[in-house]
């Protein structure tokens, strides 16, 4: 094992010692190059899929599947390409649930709605093992029964090979959007989004039906409902996110422009609105979170240490907002339990930058993914002009530092809408593209599902495996030395 000793000052070294610290002076500067290509060193992409037809299909939400390959969810306009089963015209969109293998390739997909405007927001394995799904519809016939009136909540449970097992549409006579969708600890599902409606299965709505509230329900796991909850205050409530917490209860997570009935603490136009519910959907606590200016979460999670890590989007830079680079901002939130705030950071440049998923890492950091109009600030890369949006993912540690970030696409509009840390520890990306060239292969007109594969991410420092051959033990002479390394 080599030793390297350091004088008192190089000045005075001369014979052995000149040629100590010559190595000296070469292996340090060799371990911080060795540093600066760890810390910007980026994933890389193991490959891409571009998934679709002629015309506008988009992705909205990814798993990794038990066998290891991934579902996706989103919705289609096009009945040609990778698409088959569309129901009605193009003009309106089908869900479009789409298997995927491993390396990227089809195994299955299905179309799945009506003839009229069907999309699917969220998909995760269902308890027996297949995939529930939901999102919402206007249809009334096809796949679908039981509509209440405009757009409903719309839940669907596949088997493991895209087979309908049951459907069951939720709502009342005015417009209900779900976005998200989990299972519970009881092998039940939990939904969320918004309702304008306070009829058929929806009660308890504030304000007049011109206004949103976040609306919660319960399902058992054949559809019905358990239990449902509106949330939120005279003007425009919407939940975009839920995940069930280890207590049992529920995280919600959206935005909000009220300042009355359940909401208090308003600070001005949207902000982000984050309840926490306990198992039978009473609000336990809430905060309004943000600045004078609008502020959109749309994901959440309870992380390891039983905080909430939040993310989504704020044009603030007061208040709450610490840290805007112009325009919107990816703005990240830790909370603790009880839904203090813990830290805040604003990531992005001086165009508009959208974030839209957040994951806890097995590091206990995060990753982030959304999209971004900006090639400044903390974006580098971006493709093709700023007046189009890039997949931005970004790998930040466990109090918001970032450690990583990437931009992904091409010269046209590619927008990143959930993201998971893979089983290798890589990660796996959804949205949509109209790009035909940089990082995006195979489009097959106007919007395509994009989904991204990339490596896992570059070992810290400590996790290094030796640069030469030897492994070389550093110690001071004469001890104590000169604290400036030359």
């Amino acid at each position: 094992m080599g030793k390297l000793i350091f004088p008192s000052s190089r000045a005075n070294a001369v014979g052995p010692y000149k040629t100590i610290v010559d190595n000296t002076q070469n292996e340090m500067i060799f371990l911080l190059l060795l540093i600066a290509v760890i810390c910007l060193a980026q994933p890389t992409i193991e490959w891409q899929k571009s998934a679709g037809g002629t015309y506008d299909d988009r992705a909205y939400s990814i798993h990794q599947t038990g066998i290891g390959g991934y579902i996706v969810a989103g919705y289609s306009h096009s009945d040609n390409g990778d698409i088959t089963g569309h129901h009605g015209t193009t003009t309106y969109p089908d869900y479009w649930i789409v298997n995927l293998t491993c390396d990227g390739d089809i195994w299955w997909q299905n179309s799945l709605g009506g003839t009229s405007d069907d999309k699917a927001m969220s998909v995760q394995r269902s308890n027996i093992g297949g995939y529930i799904v939901a999102g919402y519809s206007y249809s009334t016939d096809g796949d679908i029964t039981g509509n209440h009136g405009a757009y409903d909540y719309w839940i669907v449970e596949l088997d493991p090979f895209g087979i309908l097992v049951w459907q069951k549409a939720l709502g009342g006579y005015i417009t209900d959007n779900a976005y998200c969708i989990q299972p519970t600890i009881d092998r039940d599902y939990v939904v969320a989004g918004y309702s304008h409606s306070n009829s058929g299965d929806v009660s308890g709505h504030h304000g007049t039906g011109f206004f949103s509230d976040y609306w919660i329900a319960k399902i058992d796991s054949g559809g019905a409902i358990q239990w449902q909850k509106s949330l939120g205050g005279e003007n425009g409530d919407n939940a975009y996110s839920i995940c069930q917490t280890s207590d049992n209860g529920y995280i919600v997570a959206g935005f909000s422009n009220s300042d009355d009935g359940d909401i208090t603490g308003h600070r001005g136009r949207d902000d982000f609105w984050i309840v926490n519910l306990n198992p039978a959907g009473i609000i336990e606590w809430q905060r309004s979170l943000g600045g004078t200016d609008n502020d959109r979460a749309y994901s959440v999670q309870e992380t390891n240490d039983f905080g909430f890590i939040i993310a989504g989007c704020s044009a603030s830079n007061d208040s709450d907002v610490t840290g805007n680079h112009g325009g919107y901002d990816y703005w990240v939130v830790k909370l603790d339990y009880l839904g203090e705030l813990q830290w805040q950071k604003s990531l992005g440049g001086s165009h508009d930058d959208f974030a839209r998923s957040i994951h806890q890492t097995s590091d206990s950091g995060y990753v982030v993914a959304g999209y971004s109009r900006s090639d400044d600030g903390d974006v580098t890369g971006h493709h093709g002009s700023t007046a189009h949006n890039d997949y931005w993912i970004v790998k930040i540690n466990s109090v918001g530092d970032i450690e990583w970030e990437k931009s992904l696409g091409g010269d046209y509009k590619d927008m990143a809408y959930s993201i998971r840390q893979t089983s290798d520890g890589g990660f796996i990306v959804a949205g949509c593209s109209n790009s035909i060239d940089g990082d995006v292969i195979g489009n097959h007109g106007n919007y395509d599902y994009w989904i991204v594969k990339l490596a896992p991410y570059p070992i810290g420092i400590g996790e290094a495996p030796a640069a030469r051959p030897e492994n070389i033990a550093i110690s001071a002479y004469p001890n104590p030395f000169n604290s400036a390394v030359r």
